[in-house]
Protein backbone atom coordinates (compact mmCIF):
# COMPACT_ATOMS: atom_id res chain seq x y z
CA UNK A 1 0.00 0.00 0.00
CA UNK A 2 1.05 3.69 -0.68
CA UNK A 3 2.37 5.92 1.88
CA UNK A 4 0.12 8.20 0.88
CA UNK A 5 -3.35 8.76 -0.85
CA UNK A 6 -1.70 11.73 -2.86
CA UNK A 7 1.15 9.45 -4.33
CA UNK A 8 1.51 7.97 -7.97
CA UNK A 9 -0.17 5.07 -8.89
CA UNK A 10 -1.73 5.13 -5.29
CA UNK A 11 -5.45 4.89 -6.92
CA UNK A 12 -4.56 0.87 -7.53
CA UNK A 13 -5.11 0.28 -4.15
CA UNK A 14 -9.04 -0.77 -3.07
CA UNK A 15 -9.24 1.25 -0.22
CA UNK A 16 -7.80 4.10 -1.34
CA UNK A 17 -9.76 4.32 -4.20
CA UNK A 18 -12.82 3.82 -2.32
CA UNK A 19 -11.88 6.73 -0.01
CA UNK A 20 -11.47 8.87 -3.40
CA UNK A 21 -14.94 7.80 -4.55
CA UNK A 22 -16.27 9.14 -1.14
CA UNK A 23 -15.03 12.22 -1.40
CA UNK A 24 -16.35 13.00 -5.02
CA UNK A 25 -19.00 14.96 -3.85
CA UNK A 26 -17.04 17.45 -2.24
CA UNK A 27 -18.42 21.12 -3.05
CA UNK A 28 -14.93 22.04 -5.33
CA UNK A 29 -15.81 18.90 -7.84
CA UNK A 30 -19.80 18.56 -7.50
CA UNK A 31 -20.54 21.20 -10.52
CA UNK A 32 -17.56 19.30 -12.55
CA UNK A 33 -19.22 15.87 -11.84
CA UNK A 34 -22.93 17.67 -12.94
CA UNK A 35 -20.89 18.80 -16.27
CA UNK A 36 -19.14 15.53 -16.48
CA UNK A 37 -22.44 13.46 -16.56
CA UNK A 38 -24.31 15.93 -18.53
CA UNK A 39 -21.56 15.23 -21.07
CA UNK A 40 -21.71 11.54 -20.66
CA UNK A 41 -25.74 11.50 -21.45
CA UNK A 42 -25.37 13.66 -24.23
CA UNK A 43 -22.34 11.65 -26.01
CA UNK A 44 -23.27 8.07 -24.51
CA UNK A 45 -19.85 7.62 -23.83
CA UNK A 46 -18.27 7.56 -20.42
CA UNK A 47 -16.64 11.00 -18.92
CA UNK A 48 -14.13 10.86 -16.19
CA UNK A 49 -15.04 12.61 -12.71
CA UNK A 50 -12.76 15.03 -11.84
CA UNK A 51 -10.32 14.23 -8.41
CA UNK A 52 -11.40 15.43 -5.70
CA UNK A 53 -8.01 15.94 -4.10
CA UNK A 54 -7.14 18.74 -7.49
CA UNK A 55 -8.28 22.19 -7.00
CA UNK A 56 -11.82 21.34 -8.89
CA UNK A 57 -13.73 24.55 -9.57
CA UNK A 58 -11.07 27.18 -7.87
CA UNK A 59 -8.27 25.65 -9.74
CA UNK A 60 -6.21 28.08 -11.58
CA UNK A 61 -4.51 25.24 -14.14
CA UNK A 62 -6.36 23.33 -16.25
CA UNK A 63 -4.73 20.62 -18.09
CA UNK A 64 -7.28 18.98 -20.32
CA UNK A 65 -6.15 15.55 -21.84
CA UNK A 66 -7.06 14.11 -25.08
CA UNK A 67 -8.67 11.01 -24.35
CA UNK A 68 -10.08 8.88 -21.33
CA UNK A 69 -7.31 6.25 -20.89
CA UNK A 70 -8.17 2.48 -19.82
CA UNK A 71 -7.90 3.87 -15.95
CA UNK A 72 -11.42 5.53 -16.90
CA UNK A 73 -12.96 1.93 -16.33
CA UNK A 74 -11.01 0.81 -13.24
CA UNK A 75 -11.25 4.63 -11.01
CA UNK A 76 -13.92 6.69 -12.53
CA UNK A 77 -11.17 9.48 -12.50
CA UNK A 78 -8.92 11.35 -14.48
CA UNK A 79 -5.90 11.74 -11.63
CA UNK A 80 -2.34 12.14 -11.44
CA UNK A 81 -2.65 9.00 -8.75
CA UNK A 82 -4.17 5.86 -11.56
CA UNK A 83 -2.03 3.37 -11.96
CA UNK A 84 -0.71 4.26 -15.37
CA UNK A 85 2.57 5.32 -16.86
CA UNK A 86 1.07 8.76 -18.04
CA UNK A 87 -0.46 9.37 -14.77
CA UNK A 88 2.68 8.46 -12.62
CA UNK A 89 5.18 11.05 -15.21
CA UNK A 90 2.20 13.46 -15.07
CA UNK A 91 2.42 13.09 -10.95
CA UNK A 92 6.29 13.86 -11.23
CA UNK A 93 6.38 16.76 -13.65
CA UNK A 94 3.75 18.47 -12.12
CA UNK A 95 5.47 17.62 -8.41
CA UNK A 96 8.86 19.06 -10.19
CA UNK A 97 7.36 22.24 -11.75
CA UNK A 98 6.45 23.06 -8.03
CA UNK A 99 2.89 23.39 -9.10
CA UNK A 100 0.50 22.71 -6.04
CA UNK A 101 -2.30 20.22 -6.15
CA UNK A 102 -5.18 22.80 -4.93
CA UNK A 103 -4.18 24.72 -8.08
CA UNK A 104 -5.10 22.35 -10.60
CA UNK A 105 -7.28 20.37 -12.59
CA UNK A 106 -6.79 17.80 -14.64
CA UNK A 107 -9.57 16.31 -16.93
CA UNK A 108 -10.55 14.79 -20.38
CA UNK A 109 -13.77 14.71 -22.10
Amino acid sequence: MPDSPDAPKSLRDPALLEARRAMADADHVKPLRALAQRIAGERGADVPDPDPLDGGVGARLLLLLETPGPSIGRTGFVSRDNATGTAANLFRFLAEAGIARRDTLIWNA
